[in-house]
């Protein structure tokens, strides 16, 4: 008995785990509408400067997804989930920036930036899952449906001021940003789970009920730095920070009374009410040396003073309060070998404050096998990164290559700590935890390290008319967790190969052609026995060709290819899209197009993620073959100036 199905594992993946797919178009079919305006002016011989843009966007997609994964570890390992969703959603958004420049003098400026935003956000969701073992024994079973309404109003904004004092090289610069925003939501629930023991029905569970959320937050830093010069070429800087933010999270749940299907009193479990306040205080100095043409270097250091205190009023008043001292190091080396050849090398550390979701400890069991809570005990993140970048172009053969390496290393890193239950299992008073679920609850851990590498080189192959570029990528992550308190981690490699071959014989006539090769392996300590290559190739053709009186003909073919994937996703397909369209009017400020998508009515779209304690295959629904009539009519001039560029002005140096 393979069990009806239940509802998506909805779990951030903070462990750092990879995502591999096809290249085909999105997941599931979107009707998208967008409307935006710009404005740009200037003022005062240039010297007020105001950009304004306005944006409406409203998106309705809806998406059915089916889902393979194996579990890794312990007594879990080689079972087997299955999961069939059909969701839909509406989106709406309103978003508004502006960008006011004023140059008050010669030896000051100002900058302000607000922003407006408003979205809307409903959602509704169906979905069956099952889970056996590798024998097709029954773990459990559910059908879940969710229905969610969000909406979010925001307003911020940030104002910069630079100040050139007598001495030259000697400044003052001060920063100031802030933002406030509300989040409401209303949310529905209901599901029918199953749990089996020795292949038989052992416990029918049912969840019905009512959430509502309500949430505000706001946050304001500021910053004054002041640089002196202690030469031509160098200078010291010193700086100072403050920043403070709050949030606050209210959740209410009600049950509905299955006699009367109306809601019931509030469930205590269920709810809470909690706020968190995190404040740092900053400052450090760096120093700065610089040879025009040749070298700059700049090393620093920032002490980091933080507090954290955390507030629970319902059901139960508890309060926490936490407080971290960090140095923040940092340094940075650009060397220039000569006009074509560039070396950067530069290091630094960097805190990351847990979320308000992460610290706020209500249990969410909207989804019975995926049962969550926040734990007000996180530390902050502390971490480092290390980049190497080397740079050569040859404009004599037009030929380019460039090389970057970059390492990132985590203390205290906030991951999922899960812990699966191999038969039922009492997590809270009222909250049983079924076989197979799975309770998860972040928590800090040392550990995590990622390194990433690549290399880019481009060269025309005159004769021939044609350009050369190949692109190697390599990357090794390793990623931590907690998976039912015992510590496990995975290795992930992979290797990312392009080349690509670009000819434009004449003005008219334009061809080309790449080939992408993506190839990963993980390695789970959790099972030694168990591991994973996954493999996927594009291989590209494009021509565009322009002929009489401006009409232009355009293709794009490639074929895709999976493999390593479970049983039904190693899919291969070819996508092919073509248009025609012809340039109008005499300044050709306008074009008409006629667009084929999916010629061949093949599109689909296959992913596979994985992290320490699975493996997952996801094919979702695509748009596939459709036709797209459009017009585009560019202003190229509007009141004297061009639009859509950056506003002029004269340049301000420190």
């Amino acid at each position: 008995m393979a069990g009806i199905a239940g509802g998506a594992e909805e779990s951030r993946n903070t462990s750092g785990g990879r995502n591999r797919g096809n290249a085909g178009s999105g997941r599931g079919i979107n009707k998208t509408n967008n409307v935006s305006a710009n404005f740009n002016d200037e003022w005062w011989d240039d010297q007020l400067d105001l950009n304004a843009n306005y944006a409406f966007s409203s998106t309705d997609n809806t998406t059915n997804s089916l889902t393979n994964r194996e579990y890794l570890v312990g007594a879990n390992a080689n079972q087997f989930r299955t999961q069939n969703q059909e969701s839909g959603g509406v989106n709406y958004s309103h978003r508004i920036n502006m960008r006011v420049r004023f140059d008050i003098d010669s030896n000051q400026r100002l900058d302000f930036r607000p922003t407006l935003s408003f979205q809307q956000h409903d959602r509704n969701s169906f979905s069956t899952n099952s889970t056996v073992f590798a024998n097709s024994d029954p773990v459990n079973a559910s059908v879940r449906n969710n229905n969610n309404e969000n909406a979010n109003f925001n307003v911020g904004g940030s104002l910069d001021y630079q100040f050139r004092l007598s001495k030259p090289g000697r400044t003052v610069s001060l920063h100031a940003d802030g933002n406030a925003n509300t989040n409401k939501g209303l949310a529905h629930t209901y599901s029918l789970n199953e749990f089996f023991r020795d292949q038989a029905l052992d416990r029918v569970d049912t969840v019905s009920n009512q959430s509502l959320m309500d949430g505000y937050g706001n946050g304001v830093t500021g910053r004054v730095a002041y640089t002196e010069p202690l030469g031509r070429r160098s200078r010291l800087q010193g700086n100072y920070s403050i920043r403070n933010t709050g949030s606050y999270s209210n959740r209410e749940t009600f049950e509905f009374l299955a006699e009367t299907g109306q809601l019931g009193e509030l469930d205590r479990q269920l709810s809470n009410a909690f706020r968190n306040d995190y404040t740092y205080h900053s400052g450090g100095v760096s120093y700065q040396i610089a040879k025009r043409d040749s070298f700059q270097f700049e090393a620093g250091v920032d002490f980091q003073d933080a507090r954290i205190n955390n507030n629970r009023t319902f059901p139960d008043t508890v309060t926490t309060d936490s407080r971290f001292s960090s140095y923040l190091p940092s340094a940075e080396l650009s060397y220039r070998f000569s006009e074509d050849k560039e070396l950067d090398v530069s290091y630094s550390a960097a805190t990351n404050a847990p979320s308000i979701n992460d610290l706020q400890d209500v249990i969410d069991n909207q989804n019975p096998l995926n049962i969550r809570t926040g734990n007000a005990n996180l530390k902050q993140e502390y971490g480092h990164r290390f980049s190497l970048r080397y740079n050569s172009v040859k404009r004599e053969s037009g030929s380019n290559f460039s090389a970057n390496v970059r390492a990132e290393f985590a203390n205290n890193r906030i991951v999922n700590s899960t812990y699966i239950a191999s038969a039922d299992t009492l997590i809270a008073p009222d909250i049983l935890l079924g076989a197979g679920g799975q309770f998860t609850r972040p928590e800090n851990i040392d550990g995590y390290y990622s390194l990433r590498a690549n290399t880019t080189y481009g060269t025309p192959i005159k004769p021939w008319k044609i350009n050369i570029n190949l692109s190697t990528n390599v990357y090794h992550n390793h990623d931590i967790g907690l998976i039912n308190n015992e510590e496990t981690y995975s290795n992930s490699y992979g290797l990312n190969q392009r080349v690509g071959l670009n000819s434009r014989f004449g003005p008219h006539l334009v061809i080309g052609l790449s080939y992408v090769g993506n190839y990963s392996i993980v390695r789970n300590n959790g099972n030694t026995g168990l591991s994973d290559n996954y493999y996927n190739q594009i291989i590209r053709n494009d021509v565009a060709y322009t002929f009489w009186k401006g009409i232009r003909m355009a293709s794009s073919l490639y074929y895709n290819y999976n493999r390593g994937l479970a049983d039904g996703y190693n899919q291969h397909f070819t996508l092919w899209n073509a248009s025609i369209g012809k340039k109008l009017f005499r300044r050709e400020e306008a074009e008409i197009a006629l667009t084929a998508f999916d010629l061949l009515d093949k599109n689909t779209t296959i992913n596979r993620s994985f992290n320490e304690r699975y493996i997952q295959d996801t094919q979702n629904n695509a748009l596939q073959r459709y036709f797209l009539l459009s017009f585009t009519y560019n202003l190229r001039r509007f009141g004297g100036k061009g639009v859509g560029g950056p506003p002029g002005g004269r340049r301000f140096d420190h």
